[in-house]
C-alpha cells in the first residue's frame, strides 16, 4: 500500500533520511584516508593506500548498527505502527533517539581520534578520515537531533521523569471527616439541624429528644441533693447531677 510523504512527520521523514546517507556514506571507502608526500610519494599515488576504508571497521561497527537500528525503530513506528509493543516502559521514539544518541557519540569518538602524522626519511605520512568520514558524522548528528525534537513534539514521557512519579494522587490533600466538611471535629448524630453535636464513638441518651437543648450546669457553690432529699424550693425546675 502506497504511503503518503505529506502525512509523516517531519521529524521522523527527517530522521530517515539520514539514516539512509548513513548508511551510503558508511560504504564509501573514503572514510579514512592516507596521504604520502615528498620522497617517494609517487610510488604510493597507484597503491592500496590511495583506495583507502569504508567505515565498517573495528569498534565503529557497533555505531553504525545502533545507528541503523534507530532507522529500522522509526520506519517501523512510521509504516507499521500495528507491530509494535502495546506495552513499553518507554515511548518508542525514545529507544530510537537513545539508540542514535548512543551509536552518533562511539562514531565521532572514534572517527576523530584517526588522525596521525608522521614523517620518515624526507617522507610525510598523514592519516585521518576522508570527505566521506566527515559527511557520515554529520548525517549520524542530523540523525540524532531529528530523533530528539520526534520525541519533544510527540509528548512522550522521558525515563527520568517518570522516576520521580509516586502515583496519580496529590500531596498535602486535607482529610475530611464523615460529617462532610473539611476539619470537622465530629459528626452530627440524629440527622435533623440543630442536633447536638457529639464526639464519634459516644452514643447519645436512650430516650432523648435529639432536638432539645442540653441541660444546663449547676452553679459552682452549689453542692447536689442527697439521694432523697427534696431540691430547695425555687429549684425544681433545676438539674442536678447524680451522686458520685
Amino acid at each position: 500500500m502506497a504511503v503518503d510523504v505529506s502525512s509523516i512527520n517531519k521529524f521522523d521523514l527527517g530522521a530517515l533520511v539520514a539514516g539512509g546517507l548513513v548508511f551510503v556514506l558508511s560504504l564509501i571507502p573514503a572514510w579514512y584516508t592516507v596521504d604520502v608526500q615528498g620522497g617517494g610519494a609517487d610510488l604510493f599515488s597507484a597503491g592500496a593506500l590511495d583506495a583507502g576504508v569504508n567505515a565498517w571497521q573495528g569498534i565503529n561497527v557497533l555505531a553504525l548498527l545502533l545507528l541503523l537500528l534507530a532507522v529500522a525503530v522509526i520506519a517501523v513506528k512510521v509504516f507499521a505502527p500495528q507491530a509494535l509493543p502495546s506495552t513499553l516502559p518507554v515511548g518508542i521514539g525514545v529507544i530510537a533517539a537513545g539508540l542514535a544518541a548512543l551509536g552518533t557519540v562511539i562514531l565521532l569518538i572514534r572517527t576523530l581520534t584517526l588522525f596521525e602524522s608522521e614523517s620518515v626519511v624526507g617522507v610525510a605520512v598523514s592519516a585521518g578520515p576522508g570527505w566521506s568520514g566527515w559527511l557520515l558524522m554529520i548525517a549520524a548528528v542530523a540523525l540524532t537531533a531529528c530523533a530528539a525534537l520526534g520525541v519533544k513534539e510527540s509528548g512522550e514521557s522521558l525515563p527520568w521523569k517518570n522516576a520521580g512519579s509516586t502515583g496519580t494522587g496529590t500531596h498535602g490533600t486535607r482529610a475530611t471527616t464523615t460529617g462532610g466538611s473539611p476539619g470537622a471535629s465530629g459528626t452530627m448524630t440524629g440527622g435533623s439541624p440543630g442536633a447536638t453535636p457529639t464526639t464519634p464513638g459516644t452514643p447519645a441518651p436512650a430516650g432523648a429528644d435529639p432536638t432539645a437543648p442540653p441541660p444546663a450546669a449547676p452553679p459552682a457553690n452549689q453542692q447536689p441533693p442527697a439521694p432523697g432529699q427534696q431540691p430547695p424550693p425555687g429549684d425544681e425546675g433545676t438539674p442536678r447531677r447524680p451522686p458520685l
